[in-house]
Order: structure tokens, then C-alpha cells, then sequence
């Protein structure tokens, strides 16, 4: 049975191509409520929170479960009474839908967003205008059109600016292709019904001009600059009425105050003294990294180095895009926060978010001010924050890209990794102390690997040390050795600032097809893999897939280390197994085990019979997941080059779930390459040594029975 539901425009569902009649507003608002999520659970508090508010009845939760179960027969009408309903299912303590992302139009848009901001920031602008059509087209009016719940405002107005800025990015691209005249037909109305989107209108004056429309170009500029004028006029003459000028006497000096020790990040810090002096630089930097990279520490160590550059002040603001059970700040609560420390008084703010984004250029357009825009959740959240003046300078830091700041406002990227190990042992002895370090080097460094090199762990470790002056470094990283202990172990007093509540923040904003995606990457036993095994291990195809995985990287949760093959950071890698052991059943975990092991065992049936080698024994179990693409001599050598640090370890997972015949067989392909790769191959011992004994390796390869 497929289902599809709508949230931008009127609540909407099909079954199996054919409307099906929804009820009320609040079974709407339920709908709405859970398609958002999908596929991952929401609690029964929430749900009553969003449908009623502060104040629920007291009928609330009776009357949430009636709902649920009319809500049920709306969607799986044909199901037999005794039959247990598949689609919207009771989790422990709340409800999901069970149905893919893909079945919910806003999942759709975004991702399709998503993926044509990646094609624009590549150059690919064929590509990115297909994209970004594909997401407009998913919309059918305004989002959450008939929901009338608290919750369904917030989202309402989040998706119309997120519309917004689509449409710019789309119009973006078409320029590029210069196709003008479809950029006059598709922007003419919304323009009309938002003549603030300065770049909306920009986009439409310069196709206007290309095709010839110059008369009705000039006079859409000339109105446009009218109507900016007479919207930012109350505020700024109001301020001069009193003798005030626009750009305050007062300077902000608002920067927080740097953490310490800092230690290490010279290239990072080079890079943003660069972008901030040349002329011809953005000036607008994104600061991306996964959680407790150091960004923040970056951002306000470089803030205060050049602050004496900026003599009208300086401005920092916690936008809250991750942290616990916050919600990011909106735009135009951003806006009045910033116009505030810049002396705007809150009678005389304007209304609207456009109307507030364009006061606070006017104000600062002769001005050199520095804006540290900290914790960012998305780049619609910080564009209206953005000066128009080359004067000032603009750090934005985020566990996200922020590909479409790049598409249509020129930013810059610096990449925020982890430290290397020289960075990471001059943190610990910063803070430990540089004896320790120099007692101890060899045990300094296997401290600082057991961290992962994240800034964060490295100093909670460092700080664990300090207050432990009578253990050796060598006992602190013999802790840390065991895995399943290694996140309690990296907690400070205050748990907002442990490594396992750092890494929730990232996990939590993820969208629905990446959740599971995260959680079934901490199965896997290796260090390396393909989209394909990727795709295996989840369980879906490879093109939703490579979605997922867009959105893990853009979120700093999965790495690309070499063309096609992407990793997850040691400590991440910990706390997706967590997840995925909290969130999903042994048997769930033992299926993608299954498919994995199908997948490397065909994978080595096909190279044995390319090599060959002739060491597999016949007969084959039946497989649940097709093989590797392999055709031919140099591809089944390829594909064991790039697998063989994940051989032994797939041994040893096979022999921990119970599949002797997978071991075995991969086994046997295993013993002739070693003497054929030599060191190379010898690669996946060590790893497996590392997790285990050198009898379990042996163990491993030996594993016939």
C-alpha cells in the first residue's frame, strides 16, 4: 500500500494514488505533527503539546488516542479488524509513522533543496536548477494551510522562508544558464507579494534587463528603493529626531570571553585573517565542523586578535541551531537582538523580518563592524542577518555546511577537524601539565587518539588528569581503552558539555532519512566504506542512499576520506551503535549484520572466480541483497584494495552473530591474498589486534566451521 502526505499546502494523504478523506483540524494537526518526524517516533507529550499547547484539556491524552486510532483507518482503510494496523505504529512511549521519508512532501523538498545546493556550490548549474524545480514543484499552496495547532505556526513560517530561499537559489541558477525569460514568467508574483526579498527582486530586475524590459526594469528598481525607504523610515527617523545618528555612538563590544589555553589552529586562523583583509574576499566566512571541534573557541579567539579592525564594535550572537531541547532563534528575534546592541530602541523596530533585515543594513552600511553568528542551524536563519558593506565582516559557525550562503551569498568555508596529534598533545600538557606530557609522550598520544583528536574530548581528558596528579597518563589512557566505557569517561560536571550530549544535538537535527542512516553506520566494524555497503547496511537503495549520506556530511556526522569511500569518527562511530542499540531491536541488528556479511561474501565469490584463486567452496547460501559490481580482473582487485582493512574484521563480526559459514568462506578467500598484497593486506590484522587478541585473529582467519 503507498501512502504519500502533504503538509505544503492543505493536509493531505493518498492511498494508493486516490485521496483519502482526512477529518477535523486537530486529526490534521496529528497527521501533520507525525509526518514531520517520519519516520522516527514523537512521545505522547509532545504530540499533546503541539496539538493544544500549554493548556491542554484534560481530556488530552483520551482524546490523542482517539485520533490515533481514526487516524489509523485513514490511512490502511482496508485492513481487516483483527489484523494489526502497519503504517502508524505505537512505540513505547509515543506514535511514528512507518513510511520512508520520501512519503512526506516536505522531506521531499528539502532534500531536493539540499541536493541542488551541493550541484550549484560544484558549479553544476543544469543540475542544480533541476534540483531546485524538483523542490519548488513539491509545493501546493501555503505549508500547514488548515492546521490551526500551536506548533503548526513555527512551521508554517520556517517553510515559507525556506520556499523563499529556494526560489532565489533557483533563480540563481537559471541566470547562469541564461534562461531569463523563464526567471520573468516564474518571479513576477512572488516578487509582488514579497517587494522586500531584495535579492528576489534583483534576480528579476537583471532578467527583465537581459530580455529586453529595460523601462520595466528601472521602474522595479525605482519602486523597490521607494519601498525600502518608506519601510525602514519610522525606525531611522525616529533615532535622528532625537539627534541620534543611525549608527550609534555606542559601540558593541560584545564578543565572549576566549577560552584557555587555546592551542593549535594557525592554518584556520591564517585563513580567516586573509578573507578579512583582502578587498576583493567575501566577507561573510562559514565556520563548519562536527560538535566539540573547536568552532566556537576558533571564532572568538580570531574575534578578539583582529577586534581593534572594527573600531564601530563588535557583535556575537548564540543563534541556538544545536544545543539541549532549543529551538534555533528565529530570524527576526535575531534581528531585534542585534539592532538592540546596535541602539535601536524596541518601539522603534520594525515590524516584519524584511523590514528589520534592511534597518540593520541601513545602520551599518558606512560602518566596520565584526558579527560573530555562533551555533547556526540553517542558511535561511542567518541571510537576513547578513550587512550589505564591504565594512564589515561576518563569522557564521555551524555543524553545517551552509551550502546556500555559498550559492547566493558568496560565502567562504573552513573546514573546522579535529586537531592533529601534535595540537591535541599541546592541549593535554596546556592543561595537565607539560611534564606529564614529556614523562610520557608515547601514553600522552594514545590518550589524545583514545579522544579522537575532537578539541572537546581532548580537553575534558586533559582536565580529568589535572585532577588526578598521582595516576600516570598511561592509566588515563588504559581507561579510555574501553570502548563501551569511553563516552561516560569523556563527561564533565555539566552534562550539557559531555561528548554523548554534543554529538545528540547533531543526531536529533538530522532529517528523518539520515537518522537511521547514522544509527546503522555504528554496526559497521571497519573504518571505510562504499555507498554501496553503505546501502546494504541500511537496507535501502543506493540513490536514497547517497541522499542520506548528503545530509551526514553536511552535518559533519560522516566524512568523505577518499573519492567514494566515507568514515566515521571513532567516538561517532561509539555513539551510533548506542543509538541504534537504544532505538532498534536485536533483530533489527542482527538483519543488518546479515546483509553486510551477503554482501562481502558475494563480493569475494565474484573476485575469487576474476582472479582467480580458487579457494571459496561451492555452493552458495541463498543471499538477501544483491553483490558488488565487479566485471573484470582490475575491478575485483580494486575492490579488495579498498575492502581489505574491513576483511578480518567482517570475519570477527560473523563469528560474534553466529554466521560460521560466511567466516569461514571469506576466510578462505582471505589466506592466499596475504602472500599476494604482502604488508598491505596485512593491514586488517593489525586492525583486528587492535579490537582484539592475536588469537582471535587467528581464530578468524581459521574459521572454516
Amino acid at each position: 500500500m503507498a501512502v504519500e502526505i502533504g503538509v505544503l499546502g492543505p493536509i493531505a494523504v493518498t492511498v494508493d494514488g486516490r485521496p483519502a478523506a482526512l477529518g477535523g483540524p486537530l486529526q490534521r494537526a496529528l497527521l501533520a505533527a507525525l509526518a514531520l518526524r517520519c519516520p522516527n517516533p514523537v512521545s505522547r507529550t509532545e504530540l499533546i503539546a503541539m496539538l493544544w499547547g500549554e493548556h491542554p484539556p484534560a481530556s488530552a491524552k483520551g482524546n490523542l488516542q482517539s485520533y490515533v486510532a481514526s487516524l489509523r483507518r485513514v490511512l490502511e482503510p482496508r485492513q481487516a479488524r483483527n489484523q494489526p494496523f502497519t503504517i502508524l505504529l505505537t512505540e513505547r512511549a509515543g506514535y511514528r509513522l512507518q513510511l520512508s521519508a520520501d512519503a512526506v512532501d516536505a522531506h521531499r523538498f528539502t532534500a531536493r533543496a539540499d541536493a541542488g545546493a551541493c550541484f550549484y556550490a560544484e558549479g553544476r548549474h543544469e543540475e542544480a536548477a533541476a534540483e531546485f524545480t524538483a523542490a519548488l514543484d513539491c509545493w501546493r499552496g501555503t505549508a500547514f494551510d488548515d492546521v490551526t495547532s500551536p506548533f503548526a505556526r513555527y512551521q508554517r513560517e520556517w517553510y515559507a522562508e525556506r520556499g523563499l530561499d529556494v526560489l532565489e537559489s533557483w533563480s540563481a541558477a537559471k541566470l547562469r544558464l541564461g534562461e531569463h525569460e523563464e526567471v520573468v514568467a516564474r518571479l513576477r508574483r512572488p516578487v509582488a507579494e514579497h517587494p522586500l526579498r531584495e535579492r528576489l527582486t534583483a534576480a528579476l530586475i537583471e532578467a527583465l534587463t537581459a530580455c529586453g524590459h529595460t523601462a520595466e526594469a528601472r521602474e522595479l528598481g525605482g519602486r523597490s528603493e521607494a519601498l525600502l525607504t518608506d519601510t525602514l523610515g519610522d525606525g531611522v527617523a525616529a533615532a535622528r529626531e532625537r539627534g541620534q545618528d543611525p549608527v550609534p555612538v555606542a559601540k558593541p563590544a560584545q564578543l565572549p570571553h576566549g577560552i584557555s589555553p587555546f592551542v593549535g589552529r594557525a592554518a584556520e586562523l591564517t585563513a580567516l585573517h586573509r578573507l578579512s583583509r583582502a578587498d576583493s574576499a567575501p566577507r561573510v566566512v562559514v565556520l563548519h565542523g562536527e560538535g566539540a571541534s573547536g568552532k566556537t573557541a576558533l571564532a572568538t579567539r580570531f574575534g578578539a586578535r583582529v577586534a581593534s579592525r572594527f573600531p564601530d564594535g563588535q557583535l556575537y550572537l548564540d543563534l541556538r541551531g544545536a544545543g539541549p531541547g532549543r529551538r534555533p532563534m528565529r530570524s527576526e528575534d535575531a534581528l531585534a537582538s542585534l539592532l538592540g546592541a546596535l541602539g535601536v530602541p524596541a518601539e522603534d523596530l520594525p515590524t516584519g523580518l524584511d523590514g528589520r533585515s534592511g534597518l540593520l543594513r541601513t545602520l551599518l552600511a558606512d560602518a566596520r563592524v565584526l558579527l560573530v553568528l555562533d551555533n547556526a542551524a540553517t542558511a535561511a536563519q542567518v541571510r537576513p542577518l547578513l550587512p550589505g558593506s564591504d565594512g564589515c565582516f561576518v563569522v557564521v559557525t555551524s555543524r553545517n555546511r551552509l551550502r546556500g550562503l555559498s550559492v547566493t551569498d558568496g560565502a567562504a568555508a573552513v573546514s573546522v577537524g579535529v586537531f592533529d596529534e601534535r595540537e591535541a598533545v599541546g592541549l593535554l600538557g596546556a592543561i595537565a601539565g607539560e611534564h606529564r606530557v614529556e614523562r610520557e609522550p608515547e601514553a600522552a598520544r594514545v590518550l589524545v587518539r583514545a579522544c579522537g583528536l575532537l578539541a572537546l574530548s581532548v580537553r575534558i581528558a586533559a582536565e580529568r588528569a589535572a585532577m588526578r596528579p598521582r595516576h600516570t597518563l598511561a592509566e588515563l589512557a588504559d581507561e579510555l581503552s574501553v570502548e563501551a566505557r569511553r563516552l561516560d569517561l569523556l563527561s564533565a560536571q555539566d552534562d550539557h558539555y559531555t561528548i554523548r550530549a554534543v554529538f545528540s544535538w547533531s543526531y536529533d537535527a538530522l532529517p528523518p532519512d539520515a537518522v537511521r542512516m547514522f544509527r546503522v553506520l555504528g554496526v559497521f566494524p571497519g573504518e571505510s566504506l562504499s555507498i554501496e555497503a553503505i546501502a546494504t547496511l541500511a537496507g535501502i537503495e543506493v540513490g536514497a542512499a547517497r541522499r542520506a549520506v548528503r545530509a551526514l556530511i553536511g552535518s559533519h556526522l560522516l566524512q568523505e576520506h577518499l573519492p567514494g569511500r566515507y568514515r566515521v569518527h571513532g567516538l561517532l562511530r561509539i555513539y551510533a551503535l548506542e543509538r541504534f542499540e537504544s532505538e532498534e531491536s536485536a533483530a533489527e541488528r542482527a538483519r543488518a549484520v546479515q546483509r553486510l556479511l551477503d554482501w562481502y561474501l558475494q563480493g569475494v565469490i565474484l573476485a575469487d572466480g576474476l582472479l582467480p584463486l580458487g579457494r571459496i567452496p561451492a555452493g552458495p547460501p541463498s543471499f538477501s541483497v544483491p553483490p558488488p559490481e565487479l566485471r573484470d580482473h582490475d575491478s575485483a582487485v580494486r575492490w579488495c584494495e579498498a575492502e581489505s582493512a574491513n576483511f578480518v574484521q567482517v570475519i570477527l563480526l560473523a563469528k560474534e552473530f553466529g554466521f560460521p559459514v560466511h567466516a569461514g568462506r571469506i576466510a578462505h578467500f582471505l589466506i592466499p591474498l596475504f602472500p599476494l598484497r604482502g604488508r598491505r593486506w596485512e593491514r586488517g590484522g593489525v586492525v583486528a589486534e587492535r579490537r582484539g587478541t592475536t588469537g582471535r585473529r587467528r581464530e578468524a582467519l581459521a574459521a572454516s566451521t
